[in-house]
């Protein structure tokens, strides 16, 4: 059993982390930044994303090991390289959207959730250009916080009618802009209010939890950029599924895994999962 006076600790820590590594971000955005290709010119990575991941893991080990948790019992699992599980293992995407970061874009976020043996507790994602830090904890519900003011209210997702609905999709390649031509999908884009493509999944999942847009569509995602974010929506009342419509179960051990989710209020969502399958 994970005692509950645990929790609100994890989350005041993971908090801390995340409002310093928002900091550091905002103070370096817009710069010029040495960037990095890893498998392809769009999958980058940027001095900013290590020291971003260097801030948020020193200050989760110094607050938790203050508070008397030893540091076997904390693992860390990241996109840039840090695989090791414990009781406590951190799952961090350092920036969210670094393409988006590097050009100047301020569409980006840090992502930082924690499973506690395996089981997925407590989420948050920064939007550090806007001051958003969005909260969630396990049958506790989910928040949007200011982090200038401290200013916090809960999320309540609301259904909204498809004419008025924005989406999100993500689309790299040609294949994929394919797979929605001549498709009952395509026809579902033309009768909303809009689509977009924003470029961090993890922020895009808290918006449509904050009411801002009203769904997203991925197709290939790792654990880091949406294990906080399903949290967050699925706490405000919403859908975090796969293609087939099931929900998603993380698993910390296989970080090599990718997912194919859709994200919103239960009508649309369902409608999405039918117009994917069709």
């Amino acid at each position: 059993m994970i005692p509950t006076s645990v929790i609100p600790t994890l989350v005041s820590t993971i908090t801390t982390s995340i409002e310093a590594s928002s900091l550091y971000l905002k103070k370096h955005f817009g710069q010029q930044h040495s960037v990095l290709q890893k498998d392809s010119h769009r999958d980058i990575i940027t001095k900013a994303d290590i020291d971003s991941q260097n801030i948020i893991v020193n200050t989760l080990k110094r607050e938790l090991t203050q508070l008397k948790i030893p540091l076997n019992n904390i693992g860390f699992l990241s996109e840039e390289n840090l695989f090791t599980h414990a009781k406590y293992t951190f799952v961090i995407d350092p920036i969210d959207g670094t393409s988006n970061f590097a050009a100047g874009n301020p569409y980006f976020s840090i992502s930082v959730a924690c499973f506690v043996e395996g089981n997925l507790l407590v989420g948050a994602v920064s939007h550090p250009i806007q001051n958003k830090l969005y909260t969630a904890i396990k049958g506790k519900g989910s928040y949007i916080m200011d982090m200038k003011t401290g200013r916090k209210n809960r999320l309540k997702l609301k259904e909204k009618p498809v004419n008025q609905s924005l989406i999100t999709i993500d689309m790299p390649s040609v294949s994929s802009i394919n797979m929605y031509k001549n498709s009952k999908l395509e026809q579902i884009h033309r009768k909303v209010l809009g689509v977009r493509i924003l470029g961090s999944a993890a922020l895009e999942v808290c918006d449509i939890a904050a009411n801002q847009l009203q769904a997203s569509i991925y197709g290939k995602i790792a654990i880091w950029d949406v294990a906080a974010s399903k949290l967050v929506i699925n706490e405000s009342g919403g859908r975090f599924v796969d293609w087939s419509g099931d929900d998603i179960l993380f698993d910390i051990h296989e970080p090599e895994k990718r997912y194919k989710f859709v994200a919103g209020h239960s009508k649309l969502s369902n409608a999405l999962v039918l117009a994917l399958n069709s």
